[in-house]
């Protein structure tokens, strides 16, 4: 029997839909990965134009409670673990700001140049930066990837 051409068969099949199946599943989860990461760079990508000008200001007139609500403002963003300005200006004690906590595992970092206008002249005064955290987007796609395998057969 085990020498025979059904057997064979049998186990070219299973061979075969084994690694579709296991191709596939790959592909899905570095597409569902992808997708979720490249959300969480727009919202990055969004930070700069909603916040910096606002920031720069605030930042330039050294007013750190206002800052310091604005970068609370945007650590409540989902994804964002940590958030800091720095003062990039030589002086006995700059400025630094920071809400959150940074890590060394998995993220994305973005920074942002900080300037201020004075008498029409930008000066650059300090960096933003935004770290998000991919926590979220593995626990989903553990999450899809259970949620699939437990999946009932539709016969």
């Amino acid at each position: 029997m085990r020498s025979g051409i059904g057997f064979r068969l049998l186990a070219a099949v299973l061979l075969f839909s084994s690694l579709v199946t296991l191709t596939l599943t790959a592909l899905q989860l570095y597409l569902d990965y992808d997708h979720e990461v490249g959300v969480i760079e727009t919202r990055l990508d969004e930070i700069g134009p909603s916040y910096l000008a606002s920031l720069s200001d605030a930042f330039g007139r050294s007013t750190r409670t206002i800052s310091s609500l604005q970068l609370n403002g945007i650590r409540r963003l989902p994804g964002i673990r940590a958030v800091e300005i720095r003062e990039v200006i030589d002086g006995p004690n700059p400025i630094h700001i920071s809400v959150g906590n940074r890590s060394a595992r998995a993220s994305i970092a973005r920074e942002y140049p900080l300037d201020y206008i004075v008498r029409g002249t930008k000066r650059p005064i300090g960096i933003l930066s935004v770290e998000a955290t991919l926590t979220e987007v593995y626990r989903h796609l553990h999450k899809t990837q259970a949620d699939s395998r437990g999946a009932s057969l539709p016969f």
